[in-house]
C-alpha cells in the first residue's frame, strides 16, 4: 500500500496591510491642491467665456436669435459647453497629482513599494472625495457669465462689478453655498439615522421636525457665519480665501472619512 506524502497546507497570506497614515495624508493633500487649482482655472476660463460686458465671441454669429425669445437654446449650448470645460480641465490636475505621487515616493526612496504609493493615492483621493465633489457641484452649476448687478451710474462701481476679483469673490461664495446645502444634508440624514436607530416608527411628525431643524441649521449658519465668510476674500484676498475654505471643508468632511477607511486595520503612523 503506498503512501502519499502530505504536504503542509500553505498558510494563508496576510492580507495587504494599509499604507502609512503619513503617506494617506501627503496624498489627500496633493489631491486638495489639485481640488483648489482646478477650482481656480475653471473660474479664469469661465470668466473668459461668459464676458459680462458681451457675449462669447464665438456666439457673436447668432447675435441676432437673442432678438426672438430663443436665447435660452444658446444658454443651453453655452452651458454644456462650460460642463465640457470642467471636465477637460479636470484631466490634467489629475494626471500631475498622480506623477506628483510618484515624485514623492521617489524622493524618499520608495520607488519600489508601488503598491504603497497606489493604495496611499486612492485612499488620499477617497478622503478628499467629499470636499472634491462638493467643488464640481459648484462648477457646474456655476453661471459661466457671473451675477454682476449693475445698480449704479458711477464708471468706477461699474467697472469693478464687471472685473475678475468680483467673479471670484462670487465664485468663492458659491463654495460657502455648497457647504450650507451639505450642512441641511448632513442635519436632515443624520437625524433621520438616530431617530431610526434609538426611536424607530416615530413617525411623520419626526420627520417633519428634521426637516425644519435642517432649515434652522442653513438659516442660522447664513445668519452668523455668512457676514464672516463675506468679508473674507476682502481682507485676504479672493484665492486665499478660496484655498482657506477648500482647506476647512477637507477637515470637515475628510476626517470621518479617514476614520471610516482606517477603521477596519491601522496602519503604521509614518
Amino acid at each position: 500500500m503506498s503512501t502519499k506524502e502530505i504536504k503542509p497546507a500553505t498558510p494563508p497570506r496576510d492580507p495587504q496591510p494599509p499604507p502609512a497614515i503619513g503617506w494617506v495624508l501627503v496624498m489627500a493633500a496633493v489631491w486638495l491642491a489639485a481640488g483648489v487649482g482646478h477650482f481656480l482655472l475653471c473660474g479664469i476660463c469661465a470668466y473668459m467665456l461668459g464676458d459680462p460686458a458681451d457675449i462669447p465671441f464665438w456666439l457673436k454669429p447668432w447675435d441676432e436669435l437673442f432678438q426672438y425669445g430663443i436665447s435660452g437654446i444658446l444658454s443651453l449650448i453655452l452651458l454644456l459647453f462650460w460642463w465640457a470645460v470642467v471636465a477637460l480641465v479636470a484631466i490634467p490636475f489629475g494626471i500631475a497629482a498622480y506623477y506628483i505621487s510618484k515624485l514623492l515616493f521617489l524622493l524618499v526612496g520608495r520607488h519600489a513599494d508601488n503598491d504603497a504609493r497606489d493604495a496611499a493615492f486612492t485612499q488620499g483621493l477617497a478622503i478628499m472625495a467629499p470636499v472634491l465633489i462638493l467643488g464640481l457641484l459648484s462648477l457646474l452649476i456655476l453661471p459661466v457669465q457671473a451675477p454682476h448687478h449693475i445698480d449704479s451710474e458711477s464708471g468706477f462701481e461699474v467697472a469693478e462689478q464687471i472685473s475678475y476679483a468680483a467673479f471670484a469673490e462670487y465664485q468663492f461664495l458659491s463654495m460657502f453655498a455648497m457647504f450650507v446645502i451639505l450642512m441641511i444634508f448632513v442635519t436632515l440624514f443624520g437625524g433621520a439615522a438616530v431617530l431610526e436607530t434609538y426611536l424607530p416608527g416615530s413617525g411623520m411628525g419626526m420627520f417633519f421636525l428634521l426637516i425644519f431643524l435642517s432649515i434652522t441649521v442653513a438659516v442660522c449658519l447664513g445668519l452668523f457665519l455668512g457676514p464672516y465668510i463675506g468679508e473674507l476674500p476682502h481682507r485676504v484676498g479672493a484665492y486665499q480665501a478660496t484655498a482657506m475654505i477648500f482647506a476647512g471643508l477637507a477637515v470637515f468632511t475628510g476626517l470621518p472619512m479617514l476614520l471610516v477607511l482606517r477603521n477596519e486595520k491601522k496602519g503604521p503612523i509614518v
